[in-house]
């Protein structure tokens, strides 16, 4: 099938390209390791382009394999718009289960054990820098606290013992502290690095 041009996306925020690029780096990942997805999920999914993307670009033998995507956003404004890419999308790809949860993903336990989780989460220090004075924005934008390493540990809890995630944030010296920490409970790799953020593979199977 095409892939999809015309996403439908509120007004206060529209995805750019970390998005983008995670989707593309995600899919060869896929298909070069030649890993079978059973269940996969976006969290932090906004209108769902990130795991909508993977599926468009993966090939059908591939494919075939994932039963189930899990699509988890906080913000409910986005849900006329993540329903109605969903429903592009399952116009030719139809042969697995659409779920979608408006939650925050530190209370999204109920599905576990994902082969494959995608996230772009907030990851610009609540303070640090410019604000925008919509707090919708902010919400898709910043962090408080330890959030973003709450982010990423929950989704890691959320893997199976050989799942993967990936994740993009920004590599200023308090990220980097950050993922020093996480790094000495789960694997992490740097898998691409583009101006202004980075992508992130961690493993739960590989203790280092």
């Amino acid at each position: 099938m095409a892939l999809i041009t015309d996403y439908s996306q509120p007004s206060f925020y529209h995805f750019s390209r970390d998005s983008i690029e995670l989707a593309n780096c995600v899919a060869e990942h896929i298909e070069f390791h030649e890993l079978v997805v059973d269940k996969l999920a976006d969290l932090c999914c906004g209108c769902g382009v990130i795991g909508l993307e993977i599926l468009q670009k993966l090939d059908e033998e591939t494919l075939s394999s994932i039963k189930e995507i899990h699509f988890v956003e906080v913000q409910d404004d986005y849900n006329s718009h993540l329903h109605r890419n969903i429903e592009q999308v399952k116009r030719g790809i139809n042969g697995l289960e659409y779920q979608v949860h408006f939650e925050n993903i530190l209370q999204f336990n109920t599905v576990k054990d994902f082969d494959l989780i995608v996230m772009n989460p907030p990851y610009f220090k609540n303070g640090h820098g410019r604000s925008s004075e919509n707090e919708k924005k902010r919400t898709c934008r910043e962090y408080s606290g330890d959030e973003l390493k709450s982010y990423i540990v929950h989704a890691a809890n959320l893997l199976s013992q050989n799942g993967v995630l990936f994740f993009v944030c920004r590599e200023d010296e308090q990220v980097k502290e950050l993922l020093r920490g996480i790094s000495k409970i789960y694997y992490i790799e740097k898998v691409e690095e583009a101006e202004g953020f980075s992508i992130f593979l961690l493993l739960r199977s590989q203790l280092h």
